[in-house]
């Protein structure tokens, strides 16, 4: 007789201030983790391989000869908080 499936009850989800994952990255608990926080929520971020950085750098090098010094920058991180 098959046993009856176990519900497993969804646990509540921390929703991160920048704030808070600041206080976190000052004491190192995050050293060496490539972290992106979006809504709330902290996401691992995937390391970039030779495919993916060949292809940003054409895209950087054909936005630099439409838009010279205008040009976006490549891989920095931005704030998009609406409080800064």
């Amino acid at each position: 007789m098959p046993s009856p499936a176990i519900q497993i009850p969804e646990l509540p989800r921390k929703k991160w201030s920048r704030e808070e994952v600041s206080v976190l990255e000052s004491t190192g608990l995050l050293d060496g983790q490539h972290l992106e926080l979006i809504e709330g929520e902290l996401f691992n971020k995937i390391g970039k391989g030779w495919l993916h950085v060949s292809a940003v750098h054409k895209v950087f090098l054909m936005l630099m000869q439409l838009f010279g010094i205008f040009a976006p920058k490549i891989t920095r991180t931005m704030n998009l908080s609406p409080t800064l």
